[in-house]
């Protein structure tokens, strides 16, 4: 709505941003925040009737630009209006208030159903007006939302407020109910996950850095932060042109604290990095990039990951290799045994993820984890003798990870994984975009996407991708073949699959089936029972022709691994499998 005014700007703008005029727009959000001011039971009615849906709810297909930006901004907007309607009831008794605490209650319910925060001070509201019925119906609501949108029962302190005298369950206030929000990043929620601390300083004056020595800082410091494993703290900015910076010691704990530092020097025209720890000042490595070598800003950014990769491995890869008690350093322990892909390391990630999960249901990673695990044993171990998985699960525990920590790149690839075993392509293109939007420098993100928006159809964007990869890492690590093979398989390039597949390695049942389909498609039959032989010496040899469950087993496998999308690979790597199971002699 406009309200009349004489000369007054609708919309200013520059280059940066977008702004309406308050005092010519008047907007619902901006009705819905005064309203919330009041705290009266009317006003939160009313505010609930304007809330009808998400904030700009259908304006997600103007622009994927606008989209990602959307996402963003409707969480921040929602997390505001909930922070204000707890602050309206947070220090209003039940048993005086009862009404207009309800309706606050259920005003932030309308915006997040598992809000539990909300439904306990719904169901301490209930009591307090002597509507027990009402208490106990809003309890079993509560438990039902919360295992949908978390998989978690509810807090303890939930269950026990039906249980709590009327005195007791006055005096809950909202402050004092520990809730980890669905979204909360790690280390915000009340489940806290500490992480290990990067200070970042810069020496020497802002006027003797060259353009390229200030880019390297951004990319680094950027790179750095797209990981979401550290705690990183900022001094580049903050310091005296030429200062020095006093290393202040610290009690690192297992999880450590670093300083790294920066200095251009332009007599060399190189940049230095120095990783030092903070508890010891013990410097643990020194990088130089040489400026005069850069030919580009692509070169630059290849320096600045090698950099970055050598700092991440330094600080993460400490806590992979050594026992920690800390839910991070537990994390780290899961992450390496996941990363040794095999059945029994599986399985001891799977204990780590399961206590972490326990412990911290808000931590995204290890449910990140978990959907990783399952997907595995879908794909590569199909023929395991324990319980059986299937894609929803997969979904339903990415999806999970996602919902805790949006902004988690693992957690957002997986999903789309996830998604892509389900068949549900549109939704997997969507998290595989917005997992390469948080981490466009990891080469090992970008290669894993690629390869996911080839399953997906987005065939050219895949290859794209993929180089874009291969151009950042000096050597070509023996997985990104795979990865490679499936792209080229993807877009019917079926002698540069099993040429890539070729040079991958041979402990993945789905590449082998995959490179079986392309030399089919060659006529290469002889080649084709060759890579058999290696299939037959795999997972698919254990079960006998004659029984049933694990030919199924294998049938079903085969359909939820052909994830191509594109109609003429799909087909492909169909015939593949038909030639598998014929092998085998499974009808």
């Amino acid at each position: 709505m406009a309200l009349p005014g004489e000369g007054l700007p609708v919309v200013s703008a520059d280059k940066n941003y977008v702004a309406m005029n308050p005092q010519v727009i008047f907007t619902d959000l901006m009705e819905v925040e005064g309203l919330l001011k009041s705290g009266l039971a009317a006003d939160f009615a009313s505010a609930a009737a304007i809330m009808t849906g998400p904030f700009l709810g259908g304006f997600e297909s103007i622009d994927p630009h606008f989209a990602e930006w959307l996402q963003v901004e409707r969480r921040r907007v929602e997390d505001d209006l909930i922070s204000k309607a707890l602050k309206a009831v947070g220090d209003l008794r039940p048993a005086e208030h009862a009404v207009r605490i309800e309706a606050g209650a259920r005003f932030i319910l309308q915006i997040d159903a598992s809000h539990e925060r909300a439904h306990q001070i719904l169901i301490s509201a209930l009591l307090a007006a002597g509507r027990r019925a009402e208490a106990e119906q809003q309890l079993e609501i509560c438990k039902t939302e919360l295992k949908a949108a978390l998989d978690v029962q509810p807090e303890q302190s939930t269950l026990a407020l039906l249980a709590a005298s009327p005195d007791r369950s006055a005096a809950i206030q909202t402050s004092e109910v520990p809730y980890a929000t669905p979204g909360a990043l790690v280390g915000e929620s009340a489940d806290l996950v500490e992480l290990p601390e990067l200070t970042i300083v810069r020496l020497g004056a802002g006027t003797e850095q060259s353009p390229f020595a200030l880019s390297a800082l951004d990319e680094i410091r950027t790179s750095l932060a797209a990981y979401r494993n550290l705690d990183l703290y900022d001094h580049s900015l903050t310091l005296d042109g030429g200062s020095n910076w006093e290393l202040t010691r610290v009690e690192a704990g297992e999880l450590g604290s670093f300083l790294l530092r920066f200095r251009h020097d332009p007599i060399t025209a190189c940049l230095y990095l120095q990783l030092e720890r903070r508890d010891s000042g013990r410097v643990q490595f020194n990088e130089v990039i040489d400026l005069g070598r850069i030919r580009d800003i692509e070169d630059l950014k290849a320096s600045c990951f090698q950099a970055v990769d050598r700092i991440q491995g330094h600080i993460i890869g400490r806590l992979r290799s050594r026992p920690g008690t800390a839910p991070f350093s537990r994390w780290c322990q899961a992450e390496a045994l996941l990363w040794e892909f095999s059945l029994s390391s599986d399985q001891s990630a799977l204990k780590i993820l399961d206590e972490l999960t326990s412990t911290h249901p808000s931590f995204s990673l290890p449910h990140a984890g978990k959907t990783s695990v399952i997907l595995k044993r879908l794909m590569y171990y199909p023929l395991h003798t324990g319980v059986r998985a299937t894609p929803d699960d997969a979904v339903a525990c990415g999806e999970r990870a996602v919902l805790l920590d949006p902004w988690q790149v693992f957690a957002q690839r997986i999903n789309g994984w996830a998604l892509t075993v389900a068949g549900q392509a549109s939704e997997a293109r969507k998290s595989f975009a917005e997992a390469e939007r948080l981490n466009p420098r990891d080469p090992f993100n970008l290669m894993s996407v690629a390869e996911g928006y080839g399953f997906v159809g987005d065939v050219e964007r895949a290859k794209r991708l993929a180089d874009s990869a291969l151009a950042k890492v000096s050597a070509t690590p023996r997985v990104f073949y795979e990865y490679l093979g499936n792209i080229h398989f993807s877009v019917g390039e079926y002698a540069q699959a099993a040429d890539m597949l070729s040079r991958a390695p041979n402990d993945s049942i789905v590449a082998l089936v995959t490179r079986i389909s392309a030399l089919l498609k060659q006529g290469d039959t002889v080649q084709a029972h060759r890579v058999l032989d290696l299939l037959r010496t795999r997972a698919l040899a254990r079960p006998p022709s004659h029984d049933v469950s694990g030919n199924d087993v294998i049938k079903t496998w085969l359909q939820h691994t052909n994830m191509y999308q594109n109609p003429d690979a799909r087909s492909a790597y169909a015939d593949g499998g038909r030639f598998v199971l014929s092998s085998l002699n499974i009808n």
